[in-house]
């Protein structure tokens, strides 16, 4: 028996950082033949928000992925939209093997296949020409397919883009930059853990997150329980870490306070747990790693407890930046 889970549209786009425009980013991994061609390519707004939605855009090769894309996702019935796509957007990082989730748009809408212009066209186009770039306003690629609140949308920082999708032979090919994991069970599989990781990894649930896990209704239908504890390969990117900074940043703050204690809720382990909790205490890099290799400092890091450094770390997905040692510190003092 197979569980009704939600229409799933997988594009793949170019590798960047933030995906806001070109004025102080770039294409770093092409998708495609403009992009590489020219430097750029209409994915480079995805995320840029305008008056509360988001517009994304990806590049449909017309021999390649013939059927209209509405029709795909509502079973073969024609229509001008439809609506509760969760659009997944991939992107790979030199090879088409190494392809991640980059992020996504929950309850969007998919305009069909005639794409739309943006309503930021206009501005767009000028930033872009005062970043060197000339671009028209009317041409495809500041056009786009799929619609969503700002809300319902999630860009992850380099550091976090570790879900792998697969590629190859009924999977996400080098020739179709959209996939629709429609294809029988091990689709489906496939999709249950991906809607399971979206409805995780997004900053705000409005009510996403189901009661049972997507990848466990199956499961639970015949009375069995799920899975667990088999052995897999996973290959990710991870951003290297100085476990001797730590150290060093640890016994500094020791030294100036005597003990380790969380610098936002003032939690001490060792006084909660004694001997078990002595010494331990989680460091935050105020500067997330994820905006890029540098040197850093005992004095770039800050001492957190786990539920203070995880809420750090939620507060800066949602204001979309880092935080400043005094803001990370007061994360514990507010009332909302």
């Amino acid at each position: 028996m197979t569980a009704d889970l939600p229409k799933v549209l997988i594009c793949r786009i170019s590798w960047m950082h933030e995906y806001h425009g070109l004025t102080n980013d770039a294409i770093r991994v092409p998708a495609g033949d403009f992009p590489k061609k020219n430097g750029w390519g209409g994915e480079c707004w995805n995320f840029r928000t305008w008056r509360g939605r988001m517009y994304g855009y990806a590049r449909v090769n017309p021999r390649a992925d013939p059927a209209p894309v509405v029709r795909r996702l509502n079973s073969g019935t024609d229509a001008d939209s439809v609506d509760g796509v969760t659009v997944v957007w991939v992107a790979h990082t030199g090879s088409i093997d190494e392809t991640f989730v980059i992020g996504w748009f929950e309850r969007s809408k998919i305009c069909g296949q005639k794409f739309l212009r943006r309503p930021d066209a206009q501005r767009i186009a000028g930033e872009t020409r005062k970043a060197g770039v000339d671009i028209k306003v009317d041409q495809e690629e500041l056009k786009y397919f799929v619609t969503c609140n700002a809300e319902d949308a999630r860009l992850l920082a380099e550091g976090e883009r570790t879900f792998r999708v697969p590629t190859g032979k009924g999977w996400m090919s080098r020739q179709h930059l959209l996939f629709y994991p429609d294809g029988g069970a091990k689709h489906e599989k496939f999709k249950g853990r991906l809607l399971d990781y979206i409805a995780a990894t997004s900053p705000l649930a409005h009510g996403s997150q189901t009661a049972v896990p997507y990848s466990a209704v199956d499961e639970l239908v015949d009375g069995r329980g799920k899975l667990e504890g088999e052995q897999v390969i996973v290959t990710h990117f991870q951003s290297e870490r100085d476990t001797t900074m730590v150290k060093r940043a640890k016994n500094r703050f020791r030294r100036k306070h005597g003990r380790l204690f969380c610098e936002a809720c003032k939690f001490d382990f060792q006084a909660k747990y004694g001997a078990l909790g002595k010494g331990f205490i989680e460091a935050h890099h105020v500067t997330p790693l994820s905006e890029g290799p540098r040197y850093n400092s005992p004095d770039d890091l800050m001492m957190l407890c786990a539920n203070c450094h995880r809420m750090v770390h939620r507060e800066i997905i949602l204001r979309k930046r880092s935080l400043t040692r005094d803001e990370a510190a007061d994360i514990a003092t507010r009332s909302t």
